[in-house]
């Protein structure tokens, strides 16, 4: 076995402090070490390796066997015999010396103390347990990359004037707010598979603008009031890469990339009261429209998360969400939808970049 003496073993924090001691053994993620409490008694302790930042072992010397004592009785000396005595004297001399003297025995061996520094003392990385399972919510702000200008232009169509109302009212749906949450399986300590899910909504966006009309071949000017806002739904598969940064395991870098299906809904209304407009085929004014569409789309996702321990960590993520509409179901008056085939110029392009926060459960 190894003996130790004080300070011979020394381990060093992340956090800057010494630990003297004695090293037991050591692992990927664990130190196991003995230190002794105020009555001198040994006590195991372990830490884990992402919390150390260096150790240094101190000289072993092999601990000397203390031979066990025995007690070993003498024979009495003999006294002197006559002569016609001598052959049975030598015969009763020699039972006594059988009979009395104790062969020492050989004291045990101890058994060689393992090496705790040996290749064998290593656990296989293969083998060495982390999380598995992986939970994240999030939450933060989203910003449309395009700029709506066929819709805008619709709008201007309709006879908005000052035309710069129809750029006030579609800029304000360019900022929104996005959520989301997923799940994971490591199947390794670097890549794992799972479900994403995401949403994003818009300002709820409410205007009163000015349109022209014509009566009697006059032009006279009317007022709007309209409120909207619109809703996207993304759920898909997923797949995860994550790599460790630096030694201390408190920062992770996560790559992820989700292929999956999104859904879009979109509700205007008009106020009764005021003008509105008039569905020129079916010739009935419109209070109440509903849009919605579905389609392809990804989410490519990198993320810095810190651990506040094993279990926990918080995360800065920034997405990039490609979305494409190329037709959609319009529903007026709460009728029956129509299909709306949207050109491809005038296709609606609801790309978009995510910013947030996220919480995240290892286990």
């Amino acid at each position: 076995m190894f003996t130790y003496a004080k300070s011979q073993d020394k381990i060093v924090t992340t956090h800057g402090d010494t630990i003297f001691c004695k090293i037991e053994s050591i692992s990927l993620e664990f130190i196991k070490y003995e230190k002794r409490d105020l009555n001198r008694m040994p006590v195991n302790y372990s830490i884990q390796m992402r919390q150390v930042r260096e150790y240094s072992l101190g000289p072993r010397t092999e601990e000397s066997d203390s031979q066990p004592q025995y007690n070993i009785e003498t024979p009495k000396p003999i006294s002197a015999i006559s002569e016609n005595k001598k052959d049975t004297t030598l015969v009763s001399a020699s039972s006594y010396n059988k009979k009395e003297t104790k062969q020492v025995p050989t004291p045990p061996k101890r058994k060689q103390a393992a090496d705790p520094f040996s290749p064998s003392s290593y656990s296989n990385k293969k083998t060495e347990s982390f999380s598995r399972w992986r939970i994240a919510i999030q939450g933060g702000g989203s910003y449309l990359i395009n700029s709506l200008a066929h819709s805008r232009q619709a709008m201007k169509d309709l006879g908005v004037y000052p035309t710069t109302q129809a750029d006030d009212y579609y800029n304000k749906f360019r900022l929104g707010l996005s959520a989301g949450a997923d799940i994971y399986y490591l199947i390794s300590r670097s890549f794992g598979i799972g479900v994403k899910g995401s949403g994003f909504m818009s300002q709820s966006v409410q205007m009163n603008y000015t349109v022209n009309g014509f009566g009697d071949y006059v032009s006279s000017a009317y007022e709007v009031s309209q409120r909207e806002r619109f809703y996207l739904y993304y759920a898909g598969p997923s797949f995860l890469l994550q790599q460790w940064l630096g030694d201390s395991h408190k920062f992770r870098l996560n790559e992820e990339l989700s292929v999956g299906y999104i859904f879009y809904r979109d509700q205007s209304q008009f106020d009764p009261i005021l003008y509105t407009f008039v569905n020129q085929e079916t010739n009935q004014n419109l209070y109440n429209v509903l849009k919605q569409g579905k389609t392809f789309s990804g989410i490519f996702q990198l993320s810095l998360e810190y651990y506040f321990s094993s279990k926990v960590s918080i995360g800065l993520s920034a997405a990039a969400i490609p979305v494409i509409f190329r037709s959609l179901n319009v529903s007026e008056n709460g009728a029956a939808s129509v299909v709306e085939t949207l050109g491809k110029s005038h296709s609606l392009d609801l790309s978009r970049v995510d910013a947030s926060l996220s919480l995240r459960f290892h286990f």
